[in-house]
């Protein structure tokens, strides 16, 4: 469903649909995107906003409960890296939000240029948080998973 509403999206101004509104830091590229789409397609975009709500707070459950359960989750690096997950979902929906007001914004029409081009950065610097703590967690992850397993290999065995 998010891609399908993603792919309706995909134009000239816009090759990865609302990706490319979602990475770009320009209120000038923010106005190319949104105005290139069609009504249609806006409602699209808007409704995978909506449907990546629900998905980061999946996302960040899951993979908050998978570092506790896979790592030693009475150790405070657990504790600490399951709270990484949790961090980069409400910086999913703070950029979720952000760019729902942009689009909603965009379609009234009511040229508060200032607005926009704060909301275009906001949403910029929510989505690079967002996918710099989910990099950040997946190397925390696996190296601690790769440690954890090394440690069990080298026990002796009673």
């Amino acid at each position: 469903m998010l891609q399908h509403a993603a792919l309706l999206s995909n134009n000239s101004s816009a090759p990865h649909g609302i990706l490319s509104l979602q990475m770009t830091y320009s209120a000038n590229d923010a106005r190319v995107i949104l105005s290139s789409w069609s009504q249609a397609e806006t409602r699209h975009a808007a409704v995978s906003l909506y449907w990546d709500m629900g998905f980061a707070i999946a996302y960040g459950l899951f993979l908050s409960a998978l570092t506790r359960c896979c790592l030693r989750s009475r150790s405070r690096f657990a504790k600490l890296a399951s709270l990484v997950p949790i961090l980069a979902a409400i910086a999913d929906l703070a950029e979720n939000l952000v760019h729902l007001d942009l689009i909603l914004l965009d379609a009234e029409h009511d040229g508060r240029e200032s607005a926009v081009g704060a909301l275009v950065l906001a949403g910029f610097i929510f989505a690079s948080t967002k996918w710099s703590l989910l990099a950040s967690w997946c190397v925390l992850f696996l190296s601690s998973l790769v440690g954890t397993i090394f440690r069990r290999v080298g026990r002796k065995p009673d």
